[in-house]
């Protein structure tokens, strides 16, 4: 699971593998594993999407 400290609003729910998706500013951030980071928007506005890029590419 990725900390993105206060940027992080609320555990949305998990995916299909038991992993959290978290709602950062609008967009889902998922670390389902290391190796298959990722991010889905959802129903978010693009510069949501890039700020979730950006964390996922901290780490």
């Amino acid at each position: 699971m990725i900390a993105v400290g206060t940027d992080i609003l609320r555990i949305a729910r998990s995916d299909e593998h038991g992993a959290p998706i978290m709602r950062l500013s609008g967009a889902a951030l998922e670390a389902p594993a290391p190796e298959r980071r990722r991010v889905a928007p959802s129903l978010a506005d693009e510069r949501d999407y890039m700020v979730a890029c950006a964390v996922l590419a901290a780490h």
